[in-house]
């Protein structure tokens, strides 16, 4: 009888090994599947992440992810700073007008936590995401394809959206390939990276983003200092130095030649900048029945009207709003009404009756989360951005695969501070990606991965 029992077991083991190599393998390609889908907003990336919350229903494995992520200081961040974010409606004037994102999007952070034993694959399939996102930006700046340039809802329009969130998924993932790039071992997977890398300069070039160009180059200079640190040999430092200035190089060309569209709105944001904070004696505000002091009280005014104007009035005003609720603010949707009263106790000069001064939407994720969750909402940001830095620094001792994620957040960082991240889906789902990246490789580590 033990005999049998004996090989009863026996039997039975194999096959259970078998099931959950077959469940990993069958988890593994939805993931990616998944995780190469976000990468194109609208639809694309909603059927993404129900894919990603599919393999959830591994109910062992997700239980043991989770039991890991709670363990996880920076995970523990994540969730508080979005937790208190949403708290913050509670004691909202104005709930309705609350932009924060859903947090479905959290989903995204178990579903892809148990694939890190294989961050390769995970960002090959990211970037060849972005390769097709790029396709698709290129035929519908063509003509080829119709395309709605702010229409995140229809498949076609939704799939190139809004340009600076465009560009900031191109070039984070940019940082990633890159430093898969040099520090890939076998000849297959250098060129298929590079294949991937090919088409995100056309990405970046079709978006013309400025804050990316502007940052870009540091970044690609950090990465490169640390890849010199980090590589053994020489013959990889150099490689690697080379790939990463002529990155930069292509990238400050592209500011300075005249004809590129980079250079075009780099020189448009030099005198936007020169127009808006130059003060004169003549524009003093006049009297009102002088139609030439109108006139000049009008100029102004329209001074403001443009990228780096409307940036300057919304972080001077909502600086103002801020210290009146310094604390907690005043919670989440309330940005559009307080901009709206603060404009009637600004003075002409100060920017009151610009076209678009009252928005919802600052262009600052420091800025937003000061006005509606206050000091303590910035607190715990800046927190969750610090440790995030600094843990992706630490990442590539363990996962060299993983070298360019330092850089890739420094990009999201800086980029954070002159648009509004948290109220985009597109940006936080890749602000959640890298996050995942982030946490660690999985305890719980699995023959069959």
């Amino acid at each position: 009888m033990d005999m049998m029992t004996n090989s009863m077991a026996l039997t039975t083991f194999p096959a259970k090994t078998q099931n959950a190599k077959l469940l990993f393998k069958l988890h593994f390609c939805i993931g990616l599947l998944g995780l190469c889908l976000l990468t194109l907003p609208g639809k694309p990336a909603n059927i993404g992440v129900a894919l990603l919350a599919l393999t959830l229903l591994r109910l062992p494995t997700t239980a043991k992810t989770i039991a890991v992520l709670i363990r996880k200081p920076l995970f523990l961040l994540f969730i508080a700073w979005w937790s208190f974010a949403f708290l913050s409606i509670s004691w909202s004037e104005n709930p309705e007008k609350n932009l924060l994102v859903n947090p479905y999007l959290l989903l995204i952070i178990p579903a892809l936590y148990p694939l890190l034993n294989k961050p390769k694959w995970a960002i090959l399939a990211l970037g060849l995401g972005v390769a097709i996102h790029t396709g698709i930006q290129g035929l519908m700046w063509l003509g080829i394809m119709d395309g709605i340039r702010y229409a995140p809802r229809t498949l076609s329009g939704g799939l190139h959206w809004y340009p600076p969130f465009t560009a900031l998924w191109s070039t984070a993932i940019l940082a990633l390939l890159v430093g898969l790039l040099l520090t890939a071992k076998s000849k297959r997977d250098i060129w298929f990276t590079f294949l991937l890398l090919l088409p995100i300069p056309i990405s970046l070039l079709l978006a013309g983003n400025r804050t990316i160009f502007i940052v870009l180059p540091i970044a690609l200079i950090l990465l490169a200092v640390k890849l010199f640190r980090f590589l053994p040999s020489r013959r990889k430092r150099v490689r690697a130095i080379t790939v990463c200035m002529l990155i930069v190089i292509a990238d400050v060309s592209a500011l300075v030649i005249p004809g590129t569209t980079p250079s075009g709105r780099f020189s448009a944001l030099v005198e936007q900048v020169s127009s808006t904070t130059e003060i004169s004696q003549a524009e003093r505000p006049p009297s009102k029945h002088n139609l030439v002091a109108d006139d000049l009280q009008r100029r102004r005014v329209d001074r403001y009207v443009n990228s780096y104007g409307l940036r300057y009035v919304w972080w001077r005003g909502g600086f103002e709003i801020w210290m009146e609720s310094p604390w907690v603010g005043y919670g989440g949707g309330a940005t559009f009404k307080q901009f709206a009263r603060i404009e009637s106790q600004m003075p002409t000069s100060l920017a009151a009756d610009v076209e678009g001064f009252i928005t919802p939407e600052p262009h600052s994720t420091v800025l937003a989360t000061a006005i509606e969750q206050g000091l303590v909402g910035i607190i715990l940001m800046i927190a969750f951005a610090f440790l995030a830095f600094v843990r992706s620094q630490k990442r590539v001792c363990g996962t060299p695969s993983l070298l360019g994620l330092s850089a890739a957040w420094f990009t999201v960082i800086v980029f954070s501070l002159a648009h509004t991240i948290q109220f985009s889906t597109y940006a936080s789902t890749l602000l959640i990606v890298l996050t995942t990246l982030t946490l660690g490789l999985p305890h719980m580590t699995q023959k069959a991965s």
